[in-house]
């Protein structure tokens, strides 16, 4: 209802509905709807404040949603509730069926604070509203209500926002799994990549190492010996990346802790994890070279140029 063009034209629509308005008035409900801003009308009881908003909402078509204040009144009864019989008919539901058994708590606790467990309260309605005309709220004996409510009814109307904190935090904790698939297969196509190339690394000293095979096989080195010496030399190879990576990763968290003032913790757990997964990329992609270099035949290696 942006588009009204002038005062008379909103008195001669509240004529229309039954309602008759003085110059006031009809400018006051002017400016609301061309800066939609809202309006506080006071007055005595009986002299049609209730009534404005009945007949604007005739006017406009749009839904009228009406809070009535009193003392003591809060987000619960303003706002926003959960539907607690339906989550615990859903729980139920859940252990009945077998559901439950296959998903743990967090997952049980994502299905309940979902959108459609939420009972939407005056305030919520007239924000979160899907129709294409908005709907009037009236906010009825606001002088009844707490001040701390009061403050949150102004902040409320000021930015046409409320934020519900369960739906917020499921999320963000959706942001963060895929966030964390992300990382995870970033990180295991680099383990893939490094352990590809260590494996090169290994194959080419194999190659340029040859003589030096046959000679050892030559003075009494088995081929166990031959084995576990290129494992090692993998191994090492991966592992010593992995100190790098180690090293590079908490100098990373310390800059950012520093410049940004983001706290950031290296725990004990995930170095050990980086040592283990190094060692096992040195030992996984390090057999096949390493097999290679022990099945020559020792003959052939001395007479290698």
């Amino acid at each position: 209802m942006t588009d009204v063009k002038n005062v008379d034209e909103v008195r001669e629509a509240l004529a229309a509905h039954d309602y008759l308005a003085d110059e006031g008035l009809a400018t006051a409900i002017f400016l609301a709807l061309r800066l939609e801003r809202p309006l506080l009308l006071e007055g005595e009881a009986g002299v049609g404040k209730t009534e404005v908003a009945k007949v604007l909402a005739r006017w406009t078509g749009g839904e009228l949603v009406r809070l009535q204040c009193y003392e003591g009144i809060d987000a619960a009864q303003a706002v926003y509730d959960w539907d607690y019989s339906r989550q615990l008919l859903h729980l139920r539901a859940a252990e009945a069926t077998g559901e439950a058994r296959g998903l743990d708590t967090g997952a049980l606790e994502e299905q309940l604070y979902q959108e459609r467990f939420l009972l939407k309260r005056a305030l919520l309605r007239a924000i979160d509203h899907h129709h294409p005309t908005p709907p009037i709220l009236l906010i009825d004996e606001v002088d009844r209500a707490d001040d701390e409510f009061e403050a949150y009814l102004l902040e409320v109307l000021s930015d046409y926002e409320i934020t519900v904190p369960e739906l917020l935090l499921k999320q963000a904790q959706r942001t963060k799994n895929i966030f964390n698939v992300v990382l995870g297969s970033i990180a295991s196509i680099s383990l893939i990549v490094g352990g590809i190339g260590i494996m090169n690394i290994m194959l080419a000293s194999v190659l340029e190492r040859i003589r030096e095979i046959g000679v050892r096989r030559a003075i009494g080195a088995t081929q166990r010996d031959i084995l576990f010496q290129f494992l090692c030399e993998a191994v090492l190879i991966s592992v010593a990346g992995g100190v790098a990576g180690i090293l590079i990763g908490v100098g990373l968290s310390i800059g950012i802790e520093r410049v940004a003032g983001i706290t950031t913790m290296v725990s004990p757990l995930s170095v050990l994890v980086a040592f283990g997964v190094s060692f096992s990329v040195g030992l996984g992609f390090g057999i096949v070279p390493a097999y290679r270099a022990a099945r020559q035949d020792p003959v052939v290696c001395l007479r290698y140029e």
